[in-house]
């Protein structure tokens, strides 16, 4: 069975937007990727939603309801502390995009791959050219004797 993320366990209000109009709602529990929360309106799952908390705007995709309660999963991770003391979260530039550096093994293995792709690709395109100088060659050479039989038949 997969681990569960950590929990925090809250009472806090916030404003819920599924599409339809804004709503009043308590967030319950959070986690980094998560959010339980009970809302007025009965939301299905699949709908996405956007919850506000203070300056916090959370896009998220409900996976589960149970009357007024749903779960739901963030769009982005969120950081908790932040969101229970309504603070502001510092930007980083292109946050929702995380850059992941692969271990050297797996990128030396893969600059080894491009390096084969691009040999073999470069060693396609002179044989084609190779083909292409040796098809010229010989249209030439039989155009030129074809043009000599040509005239012979002419006389």
């Amino acid at each position: 069975m997969r681990q569960r993320e950590p929990r925090t366990r809250v009472r806090l209000p916030a404003r819920l937007n599924a599409g339809r109009r804004w709503c009043d709602a308590t967030i319950h529990n959070l986690s980094r990727t998560g959010i339980m929360f009970s809302a007025d309106e009965g939301l299905d799952g699949g709908e996405y939603l956007e919850l506000r908390r203070g300056k916090h705007v959370m896009i998220a995709r409900i996976v589960w309801s149970d009357g007024s309660f749903c779960g739901a999963r963030m769009q982005d991770p969120i950081c908790v502390a932040d969101i229970v003391a309504d603070r502001p979260t510092p930007k980083r530039p292109n946050a929702s995009v995380e850059r992941r550096r692969l271990p050297r093994a797996q990128a030396a293995e893969r600059s080894r791959a491009t390096g084969r792709l691009l040999d073999y690709c470069l060693c396609a395109a002179a044989l084609m050219a190779g083909a292409g100088v040796l098809a010229t060659s010989a249209y030439d050479a039989l155009a030129g004797s074809l043009r000599a039989v040509e005239t012979g038949l002419k006389r």
